[in-house]
């Protein structure tokens, strides 16, 4: 018989936590020049709507915000060039 598996609690801030990750990759992607120009808009629409709903999530943490969380930092993620 397999032993039950557990999983560690993931804080409440996790997604504040993966948002300034990677607003900090986007920052040195632009000072090293990795990002083109006309990926910038996009990615400061994608930062300002990130920020709203982390901010939002924090405040009033329920599975539908986690979500909403989850699904708009890995849109950001997505944007980040490679």
């Amino acid at each position: 018989m397999s032993a039950p598996v557990r999983a560690a609690p993931v804080s409440p801030n996790a997604p504040v936590y993966v948002y300034f990750i990677l607003n900090g990759i986007v920052r040195g992607s632009m000072m090293t020049g990795k990002l083109h120009p006309k990926d910038v808009h996009a990615l400061m629409a994608v930062d300002e709507q990130a920020r709203h709903i982390i901010t939002q999530d924090v405040q009033h943490q329920t599975m539908k915000n986690d979500h909403q969380a989850d699904v708009i930092l890995e849109h950001y993620l997505s944007l980040i060039p490679r």
